[in-house]
C-alpha cells in the first residue's frame, strides 16, 4: 500500500512555501475539480444511457480538465518562471512525467502575468481569468480590500449588462424566454441552445469584462457611474499589456 505523499520524502518541500495568493488559487480550483466531479457522478448515475448521458460525460471530461489543467498551469508558471526561492524543478517535472526542459511548454507568457499580478497589490481579475478558464470572479473576491472592491464593480457592470440582454430579448422572444430555454444538464455548454438571436455567450457571467462586445459593455456603463468605467479601463489596460487583444 502506498504511503500518504507527505511522508514518502521528507527531503522534499521542507524549505519551499507557496505564496498565500497562489496557495487560496490553487486550493479553490482543487476543490472546485473535486465539486465538478461530485455533482457529475449524481447526475450521471442518475440518468439513462441516452444521447444525453454521452453529451453530459464529454462535458464533465471537458470541464474537469479544464480545472485540473489550469491548476497545473498555475502552480508551473509560478514554480519556474516566477518564485524567487523555486521548489525541486526535477521533482516538479517528474511528478507531471515531463523531463525538467519541458517545464516552459506547459505555460505561456500571459500565465506568468496572471500569476505576477496575483501577487502585485491588485489583482487583475481580467488577466487571471484570461489565463486560467476554470477561475471566476468568486476565486478571486477575497485577495484583498481592493480585490473586495473590485469585486462589487464587477457585479455591478455583469448586472447592468445581462439586464440590457433580458430587456433586448424579451422584446425578440417575448417575456419568460429564459424560462423556455433548454437547460438539461450542468454540462450544457450551451444552455440557449434553439435561441439562435440570443447568444450564450452574452449571458456567460463568469467570463471576463473584456471579453464583452464593446456595444454591450457600452450600453453597461452608460448606466453605471464614473468609477466603474475607469475599474473597467484598468481591467483593458491589464489584458492589453499582457499582449491580449480585447474583443473588437
Amino acid at each position: 500500500m502506498s504511503q500518504p505523499y507527505i511522508a514518502t520524502n521528507a527531503q522534499v518541500g521542507d524549505a519551499f512555501n507557496l505564496p498565500e495568493p497562489i496557495r487560496d488559487l490553487a486550493e479553490k480550483l482543487r476543490l472546485r475539480a473535486l465539486e465538478t466531479s461530485h455533482e457529475a457522478r449524481e447526475e450521471l448515475e442518475a440518468g439513462q444511457r441516452d444521447e444525453l448521458f454521452l453529451l453530459a460525460s464529454l462535458g464533465f471530461a471537458n470541464e474537469a480538465e479544464r480545472e485540473a489543467k489550469d491548476l497545473r498551469t498555475l502552480l508551473t508558471a509560478y514554480a519556474h518562471a516566477v518564485a524567487s526561492e523555486r521548489p525541486s524543478l526535477q521533482e516538479v517535472a517528474s511528478w507531471q512525467r515531463v523531463t525538467p526542459g519541458n517545464l516552459r511548454r506547459r505555460y505561456s507568457p500571459i500565465h506568468v502575468d496572471a500569476v505576477k499580478s496575483l501577487l502585485g497589490d491588485r489583482v487583475s481579475f481580467d488577466l487571471v481569468e484570461t489565463a486560467f478558464a476554470a477561475v471566476d470572479d468568486e476565486m478571486l473576491r477575497d485577495r484583498n480590500d481592493q480585490a473586495r472592491n473590485d469585486y462589487r464593480m464587477r457585479a455591478d457592470i455583469r448586472s447592468a449588462f445581462t439586464t440590457f440582454i433580458d430587456e433586448t430579448a424579451d422584446v425578440l422572444h417575448g417575456e419568460g424566454w429564459r424560462g423556455r430555454t433548454l437547460v438539461e444538464s450542468r454540462f450544457d455548454p450551451n444552455p440557449l441552445r434553439g435561441y439562435t438571436g440570443v447568444s450564450a455567450l452574452s449571458v456567460e457571467t463568469r467570463r471576463a469584462l473584456t471579453d464583452v462586445s464593446p456595444n454591450l459593455m457600452e450600453h453597461a456603463l452608460s448606466r453605471l457611474s464614473d468609477d466603474h468605467a475607469k475599474y473597467y479601463e484598468f481591467e483593458r489596460h491589464a489584458v492589453e499589456q499582457a499582449g491580449v487583444i480585447p474583443r473588437a
